[in-house]
């Protein structure tokens, strides 16, 4: 799923060599490193936050609607409404993880699997990538969210979930990619 890029432009290299990297904070999710780049002449100093990659689901069940989760995000310091999402575990692919992350936060297995995207979810200071995936025809179940994890699940209409990402009620940026990958197929497309 990842691309080569070229990280040349116009002949010059982008690229500049790490001449360190230094752990100056170690968490339980997280990790805050010191990034040293540059030459002899210019050093360049990056914080960077490394985490685990990580996974969203726009699933939409049998009887048409689309679970999604609302719950406190204390970074942003506000409940938002948001497709579920969770991280990898060492050596799970992304698919395997976000078939765990939409059974344990909805409830929801099976149906027809769709790939969205890979992307960087914050590529000026995190090493973490995100896969999105659509879902259609999952199964409704019961949720058991991971201890701590206090969350709602809220069912909505595909066509609803569309208006409100047009109309900027999500305020996540997982969320509003999967609408706008997924809503070829959403619409009656193949995209």
């Amino acid at each position: 799923m990842e691309e080569d890029h070229d990280d040349r432009s116009g002949g010059a290299p982008l690229r500049t060599p790490l001449l360190s990297r230094t752990r100056v904070f170690q968490g339980s999710y997280l990790a805050v490193d010191l990034l040293e780049h540059g030459s002899a002449d210019r050093i360049d100093r990056r914080e960077v936050v490394s985490v685990r990659d990580g996974v969203a689901v726009l699933a939409v069940l049998e009887d048409g609607t689309v679970p999604l989760v609302r719950q406190f995000r204390q970074a942003v310091d506000r409940v938002i409404l948001e497709v579920p999402a969770g991280v990898r575990d060492p050596g799970e692919s992304a698919l395997d993880a976000a078939c765990r992350e939409l059974a344990e936060e909805t409830g929801a297995t099976g149906g027809e699997w769709t790939h969205l995207l890979h992307y960087a979810h914050a590529e000026g200071y995190s090493t973490g990538w995100m896969d999105l995936f659509l879902v259609r025809g999952a199964r409704k179940g019961e949720s058991h969210p991971d201890p701590g994890e206090d969350l709602e699940v809220v069912h909505l209409p595909v066509a609803e979930v569309l208006d409100r990402a047009r109309s900027g009620a999500f305020v996540d940026a997982k969320t509003l990619l999967a609408c706008e990958r997924a809503k070829g197929f959403l619409e009656g497309g193949a995209a």
